[in-house]
């Protein structure tokens, strides 16, 4: 009778985990993984919501931000000249947009720079913000948009004639790496980092979540911090394939350990890409399944 029953437990997980094997599984914070899951449902992929990181928003430095842009709107941010204000995330397009409505919607003596699309799209929620962004770089990398940010110091001249670098101020996250502040100094920018938000590991997840999580083949990972969450929560880094928005996550899951012939990213980081890895993924993983059959 005991054997008849482990048996029968044997096979209750074999088929639990059977039922998310095929399942793709979306790890952004709640509500955040929408527009992925319609492009890869739109494709036939089928998918479970997996958050594994959520904000945290930090009100000093929101405070900061907004009273920088209050000065915008008042005419008194001291001597003119070139001002950028640089969102590289759609979390930090978020609280830039709250920090520019509760400014009182400022339109003169600053440019917005976006570091894609799905970042500009946020910001573009909000009657009058869009028309503020005046940059994105060609790879929407922390990196690339330093190497690419206009840069003209000529432009801003002090009263006694001395050139005054182009101020970036950049909302940003925490958990951030150097990339922007330091590739922009580099080139001559005065760069004022505001740590505005931060993002954390989820405190545990549900029954069914690590269900899913034991048993999917395929998940996805917007940010290191998600890596590091399942590196934590989950564990498995050897036997599911890691499909990455970008090669920042990319490199995350190797520095973590990850298998690397299963770790994919597109070369241009964004949402149609990031979907396209997830096919060449499952695709990789059919194949690897077919080989397998015939030894």
């Amino acid at each position: 009778v005991g054997g008849g029953a482990k048996l029968r437990g044997v096979a209750t997980a074999a088929a639990a985990s059977s039922k998310y094997e095929n399942l793709v599984l979306l790890t952004r914070e709640e509500s955040k993984n929408g527009k992925l899951r319609s492009l890869l449902e739109g494709a036939g992929i089928e998918t479970f919501e997996l958050p594994l990181v959520e904000h945290t928003r930090n009100s000093a430095g929101i405070r900061e931000v907004t009273d920088l842009l209050a000065g915008f709107a008042r005419g008194v941010t001291g001597p003119p000249r070139e001002t950028w204000f640089v969102s590289t995330s759609p979390e930090s397009a978020a609280v830039l947009s709250h920090c520019w409505v509760e400014a009182g919607r400022p339109t003169a003596g600053f440019k917005v720079a976006s570091i894609g699309r799905g970042t500009s799209k946020v910001l573009g929620n909000v009657p009058g913000l869009e028309a503020l962004v005046q940059f994105e770089p060609s790879k929407a990398t922390g990196k690339v948009l330093a190497a690419e940010l206009p840069l003209a110091i000529g432009q801003t001249i002090l009263e006694e004639g001395a050139a005054e670098p182009p101020l970036v101020i950049y909302p940003s996250s925490e958990l951030a790496s150097g990339d922007v502040e330091t590739g922009l100094a580099a080139r001559g920018f005065d760069v004022k980092r505001i740590n505005t938000y931060s993002t954390r590991p989820v405190q545990s997840l549900t029954e069914e979540q690590s269900r899913a999580a034991e048993g999917a083949s395929v998940v996805t990972f917007g940010s290191p911090s998600a890596i590091r969450a399942w590196a934590s929560l989950v564990g498995r880094k050897q036997d599911v394939y890691c499909c990455c928005i970008g090669g920042t996550s990319h490199d995350a899951c190797l520095r973590n350990g990850f298998e690397e012939t299963m770790v994919f990213s597109p070369e241009k980081p964004g949402l149609d890409g990031w979907a396209k890895t997830v096919a060449r993924a499952i695709e990789n993983r059919k194949h690897t399944q077919q080989q397998q059959q015939h030894q």
